[in-house]
């Protein structure tokens, strides 16, 4: 329950974003540039990835975020 109350009495700009919040390049700066891994499919994003989901599952993906990603505007 306290969890609840500090939560709310937190100022915006102290709430962590969630990766499909962040842009590419802050996502990078937090977590690390890819390595240059790829799949089968061709490379893999994770930030892209969590994009992606959050767009299906109807979450509001910042404009910002989307522009890294315009193959995904259409999702």
């Amino acid at each position: 329950m306290d969890d609840i109350l500090n939560e709310q009495n937190r100022s915006p700009e102290r709430i962590e974003k969630q990766p499909w919040q962040m842009t590419k390049a802050e996502y990078e700066i937090k977590f690390g540039a890819p390595r240059g891994n790829s799949t089968v499919t061709g490379n893999f994003s994770r930030h892209k990835s969590a994009v992606e989901i959050a767009l299906n599952r109807g979450l509001p993906v910042p404009a910002e975020v989307l522009k890294d990603y315009p193959d995904l505007m259409d999702v």
